[in-house]
């Protein structure tokens, strides 16, 4: 019984968590696929993974999870990743492997402790992204993860808000 009320607060706190950094993981999501080096059916082949370190004693809902790291690995070896690495059922590889939403859509696969959790980001401009220079979407592909790992460790979220306010303030 206790075990059930670790895993329900761990979700409760994860869902608090996301309310604050949904859109920050949305943000670098596209720069971690890198669409402009790769074909048209990438997104449907592929995921982006972020692993979480659970912080249950943190009072902070911002900060009670760190980013352990991030990557983005084919559909075939993340489902290979949730059985050796996560200890994941059969049941549980097919009901992620169920969930592909296609050619545009983005899929967010987050890991804290052994809870996935999976959010998808339609990407509504396909077209500019694939258009875009392959060098530096390659290059941006290259540091998304560490981006995102030191604005969690800072605590540096972002929100449409504060973003148009950077955005506005560094017009000259």
């Amino acid at each position: 019984m206790a075990e059930d009320a670790d895993v329900e607060q761990l979700v409760l706190s994860l869902n608090n968590w996301l309310t604050y950094w949904r859109h920050t993981v949305m943000r670098v999501a596209l720069p971690a696929v890198d669409l402009a080096n790769h074909d048209d059916s990438f997104l449907s082949t592929h995921i982006v993974f972020i692993e979480l370190l659970y912080h249950k004693d943190v009072t902070d809902p911002v900060r009670r999870f760190t980013m352990n790291g991030g990557e983005v690995f084919s559909r075939t070896a993340f489902k290979d990743i949730l059985r050796t690495v996560y200890g994941s059922t059969e049941e549980e590889v097919a009901e992620f492997d169920s969930d592909n939403r296609g050619d545009n859509v983005i899929q967010v696969c987050i890991m804290a402790e052994d809870h996935l959790r999976c959010i998808f980001i339609d990407t509504h401009d396909v077209a500019k992204a694939r258009a875009a220079s392959k060098e530096v979407s390659g290059e941006l592909s290259k540091y998304w993860a560490t981006m995102l790992m030191k604005r969690i460790a800072d605590g540096e979220y972002l929100t449409e808000e504060n973003e148009l306010s950077m955005l506005r303030g560094s017009r000259v």
